[in-house]
């Protein structure tokens, strides 16, 4: 899981591990997607310091592998979930 990975702060842990919490503290629509783009960012954060160990060689791709697979499919659903958002915004004005 991708909760699991050393990566970004403990505070970006918790957001990639937990996001729909963030969804659920909100307290406007702007507010989740100011949260939802917090969380994005520590996952794209995340996958930049995967794809450096897989680069430097510090780990064998193997291990590794998953882990980045499951990064990316977590930034494409936040991702989409912010883009989702905000078209719902622009819906209600």
């Amino acid at each position: 899981m991708i909760g699991t990975a050393h990566c970004g702060s403990i505070g970006g842990i918790w957001n990639i591990a937990r996001p729909e919490l963030q969804g659920c503290a909100a307290e406007s629509r702007a507010d989740i997607i100011h949260k939802l783009g917090i969380c994005l960012k520590e996952l794209r954060e995340c996958r930049f310091w995967i794809r450096l160990i897989i680069k430097t060689e510090l780990l064998p791709d193997a291990k590794v592998a998953n882990l980045l697979d499951e990064c990316t499919q977590f930034c494409n659903i936040i991702g989409q979930s912010v883009l989702t958002a905000k078209e719902n915004r622009r819906r209600e004005k």
